[in-house]
């Protein structure tokens, strides 16, 4: 179909995300459903919403080697001030634009399109144009129409950027804080979700926790949308696995206390060899079965693609299946009995 001008926008790498989080969600609500499979090939490592959706985000240093690539060559770089709260970013803020996670996307050419055969049969189906858009970061070059246009197809206001780039900090091990941060202050759902995740995640603190209260609405952009399901799925998990279980003590019946802990796991060839991975921790899975190991943004079935294996020292995370590659990375989450 010839167009003279677009009437939707789809964001691939998006569409990717939303299968993964309501296909791992423990809370099944009747209006989501599931979108079609998409495939990798338009996910990008280090874009925002591999910051956002991904429990496994880091920097690659063989994929991104300079610290100072970023979405434009500007200058010198400065923080992003906690009380920029402006719905307008400016262009030639070279701040934002040191940002060393890419949030501007540009238009895939359409011959790409094709590149994900599922995808692109499906929309022959619907009558209309489109615009494809893909993170704009220096591997999708060849890609996009023109790599030196993008947009903030997101819409982020500068204060969403300012607690992405908390976020990122987190996520790759850096010093954070957000004490610093009033979360009344906030202005969108966005930002207080970021700021709810990083409270646990810093503070163990689930003040502004609430299966009550919804920061989004029908009017709200679907990015908001699905990064509220996002953390109160996460949360829920972890509230989920603190909960109290019978032992027997000296032959006495009394009230164990659960907890948790996780690892990010990087597989080496050493494991893909072996088909298991050591587990650095004291603590050992109360139950195998209770745990929760992600895989590429999915959950993994226990049994079908690993097992836990419990030795009198070791815990062993066991590889079932042959989807595993050297270089992938696991999110592996268990409870444990409290001493």
């Amino acid at each position: 179909m010839n167009c003279k001008e677009s009437k939707y926008i789809f964001i691939p790498e998006l569409n990717y995300w939303i299968n993964c989080i309501l296909f791992n969600s423990p809370i099944n609500e009747k209006y989501f459903k599931l979108p079609i499979p998409t495939s990798t090939v338009f996910v990008t490592r280090r874009s925002v919403l591999d910051l956002l959706f991904n429990e496994t985000f880091q920097i690659i240093s063989w994929l991104y080697p300079s610290s100072s690539t970023s979405e434009s060559s500007s200058s010198s770089s400065s923080e992003i001030s906690s009380s920029s709260s402006s719905s307008e970013i400016s262009s030639s803020s070279s701040s934002l634009e040191e940002l060393k996670f890419f949030w501007r996307y540009c238009k895939v050419q359409p011959c790409a399109v094709s590149l994900d055969k599922n995808m692109s049969n499906r929309l022959t189906v619907y009558n209309g144009c489109y615009d494809f858009y893909i993170a704009n970061a220096p591997v999708n070059g060849f890609l996009c129409v023109d790599p030196n246009v993008s947009d903030n197809i997101f819409n982020f206001t500068a204060q969403e950027l300012m607690m992405l780039q908390r976020l990122f900090l987190y996520k790759t091990d850096q010093e954070v804080t957000i004490n610093d941060i009033g979360f009344n202050e906030l202005d969108s759902a966005l930002s207080k979700c970021i700021y709810i995740y990083l409270d646990w995640e810093l503070n163990e603190s689930f003040l502004y926790y609430s299966l009550n209260t919804s920061f989004t609405d029908s009017s709200s952009p679907l990015l908001h949308v699905v990064y509220e399901k996002y953390v109160l799925d996460y949360l829920y998990r972890i509230l989920t696995r603190q909960y109290c279980v019978t032992v027997e003590k000296e032959n006495i019946d009394v009230f164990g206390q659960m907890d948790y802990d996780y690892r990010r796991l990087i597989l080496t060839d050493d494991n893909i060899s072996t088909k298991k991975i050591l587990i650095n921790s004291p603590q050992k899975p109360y139950d195998p079965k209770d745990t929760f190991v992600i895989h590429r943004g999915f959950r993994l079935k226990y049994y079908t693609d690993y097992e836990i294996e419990n030795e009198t020292s070791n815990t062993y995370l066991l590889l079932k299946s042959s989807r595993y590659l050297s270089g992938d990375e696991l999110y592996y989450l268990w409870t444990f009995l409290e001493p």
